[in-house]
């Protein structure tokens, strides 16, 4: 496959952070539960300087798979057969660093997982960003577990790397903005969303009943920032210079913007 020439970054670092304690490796380096994590410098920095969204992901009534599948949405995995992720399917550099037992159990071979120690994430994050080749380094963890630490890591990759992505993913239990809000300011019907895209076909369920996240972007001079000054779950959802976007399409436009894939929906 011929890689066309990067067109905004040289990797892209990425960080998730799930609303789940549920199957994390190391809960005796847990301090509290919260809707922020106790550092979050690194977010506030990527949403004030760059561009967010709403993000709309796939709900389940299995139990087994809750905590893992706005991840698996994430992913592009689909259903219960363990498809390849969209990072295996395009034969894309990566590593995604999980603290999560249950991502290897429910995901396993559909990416290149590694599970980490709480601790271990700082070193091998940093590991990670001097590989050569044009990559995607995910960072799996729940809110809860996201340590100072980590967070003045990827604040010191963010000021050194220029040529780099960043993107924060975080689950919420805020609900998603219903679309009845823009029908009042307009004399026509909307338009299909993008959010509503899921694997090529538009789908019928109303947003409100998908489950929520919110993406904040930033890279150097390639991002037009939108009117967040910090990272803002609330103003993300509702004012996002993004609008909403399906849980899928975050890695389709990042491929995108390394170079990987066409532009999404070309």
């Amino acid at each position: 496959m011929t890689i066309a020439k990067s067109l905004v970054a040289d990797r892209c670092i990425l960080l998730v952070l799930s609303s789940s304690l549920l199957t994390c490796t190391d809960k005796s380096d847990v301090s509290h539960e919260n809707e922020y994590p106790s550092s979050c410098d690194f977010l506030n920095l990527v949403a004030s300087r760059g561009c967010s969204a709403g993000v709309a992901a796939s709900k389940s009534t299995d139990d087994e798979d809750w905590d893992v599948l706005p991840f698996k949405n994430f992913l592009g995995i689909q259903g219960w057969m363990k498809t390849p992720s969209i990072l295996k399917k395009y034969k894309v550099p990566h590593v995604v660093l999980t603290t999560m037992p249950s991502v290897l159990e429910h995901m396993k071979d559909t990416a290149n997982y590694e599970l980490c120690r709480i601790h271990e994430l700082p070193e091998r994050v940093r590991a990670s960003a001097k590989e050569p080749s044009r990559n995607i380094t995910i960072v799996h963890l729940s809110v809860e577990e996201y340590s100072e630490e980590l967070d003045a890591c990827l604040m010191a990759l963010l000021e050194e790397q220029h040529e780099s992505f960043f993107g924060v993913v975080k689950e919420t239990d805020l609900v998603l903005p219903s679309e009845s809000r823009f029908q009042s300011r307009t004399l026509f019907p909307l338009p299909k969303q993008s959010w509503a895209k899921q694997n090529d076909q538009y789908t019928e369920a109303n947003i409100e009943n998908h489950r929520a996240m919110v993406y904040a972007f930033y890279a150097p001079q390639q991002v037009r920032p939108d009117a967040l000054t910090a990272f803002d779950t609330k103003e993300m959802l509702e004012h996002g210079g993004y609008g909403i976007i399906h849980a899928s399409t975050i890695l389709k436009e990042i491929l995108f913007r390394l170079g990987y894939t066409p532009k999404y929906g070309a």
